[in-house]
């Protein structure tokens, strides 16, 4: 038999704290699972972002280094990398904020 931690007396209807506990902790293991899930949703979105961008800077490489100076081609990859960052950057507060 369990006690109150306030009177020693036996669990009854005059002391609900005793149950609490055991509440929270669910209501802690259903965050967690979610934090835990975000989590794994974020990493993924951010692996699939740097994979696509280095893919178009390699692509892009690949086309400009018959035609092009070096400069040319270290401007085009320098932007297309910023470029790709500022747009991640601004979808990321639309896919991870708490109002979307």
């Amino acid at each position: 038999m369990r006690l109150c931690s306030a009177a020693f007396q036996p669990i009854t209807n005059r002391c609900p704290q005793a149950l609490a506990p055991a509440d929270d902790l669910s209501a802690h293991r259903l965050a967690g699972a979610a934090r835990r899930l975000a989590a794994a949703r974020h990493l993924l979105v951010r692996s699939g972002a740097a994979l696509a961008i280095l893919g178009l800077g390699a692509w892009l490489y690949l086309m400009m280094r018959r035609d092009s100076p070096p400069h040319q081609i270290a401007k085009g990859l320098f932007w297309t990398m910023t470029g790709g960052a500022v747009f991640y950057c601004l979808l990321s507060g639309v896919w991870f904020t708490a109002d979307a």
